[in-house]
């Protein structure tokens, strides 16, 4: 197979249990006045990243932002249901 395509297989059901233990916030698109797109990246206690999440903020969760950009991280983390660490380990 000199080429790589895409082959449909039976469905298979691979369950996987992932322990987050850090997170990177990164802003990706601003619409002024109306909303902020974000992107969390998630990664495992050896600080691998393990899985992404894109979230999009309007409403009253985008005119709270302000001038306080930890409010970014900590409404993401709000909404992902993450609690942040109180101390770095």
């Amino acid at each position: 197979m000199s080429q790589q395509s895409l082959v449909k297989i039976e469905d298979y059901q691979q369950v996987v249990t992932k322990i987050y233990s850090y997170v990177s916030v990164s802003i990706t698109n601003v619409v002024l006045n109306t909303s902020v797109d974000v992107q969390v990246m998630i990664y495992d206690s050896n600080q691998n990243m393990i899985d992404l999440k894109l979230l999009t903020l309007s409403g009253t969760d985008y005119t709270n932002w302000g001038n306080d950009d930890s409010y970014i991280l900590n409404i993401s983390c709000q909404k992902l249901g993450f609690t942040l660490a109180t101390t770095s380990k």
